[in-house]
């Protein structure tokens, strides 16, 4: 990477699409409630303890479909950036051409103001003889 940052928007689109699609398939695995189980004198804890898991992949699906968004957020404002900081540069082109413009114009100015002011000078110490 160069100094500063950078990114690949092909790989932030390939994260944010990675990310929703884990979201999506835990959402569909989680849907409705735990299911019902049947381990004998254990079935109330296994139960409990599938109800954990079942949240866990509630709250994980949600968590990734976040994070995706949050992603593709942060690749607009990659591209935000990049778009400010390409239009900075180029106003900064044209200011400095703008400006070497000026100078040249300005020199242009004065050579011929030194030129006028050699006439003037010869004119009257033409005159003065």
């Amino acid at each position: 990477m160069p100094d500063g940052y950078g990114f690949e928007p092909a790989a932030l689109d390939s994260i944010a699409s990675h990310l929703k699609a884990a979201a999506s398939a835990l959402d569909s695995a989680t849907q409705g409630a735990a299911p019902e189980v049947d381990a004998g004198l254990s079935s109330s804890f296994v139960g409990a303890r599938l109800s954990v898991v079942h949240r866990a992949g509630v709250i994980l699906a949600e968590f990734l479909d976040d994070s995706g968004h949050a992603v593709e957020l942060g690749h607009g404002d990659y591209n935000d950036i990049e778009n400010t900081v390409a239009d900075e540069f180029a106003a900064t082109e044209r200011i400095a051409a703008l400006t070497e413009q000026n100078r040249e114009q300005d020199s242009g100015l004065r050579d011929t103001r030194v030129y006028d002011e050699d006439k003037r000078t010869d004119a009257r110490s033409w005159e003065n003889r």
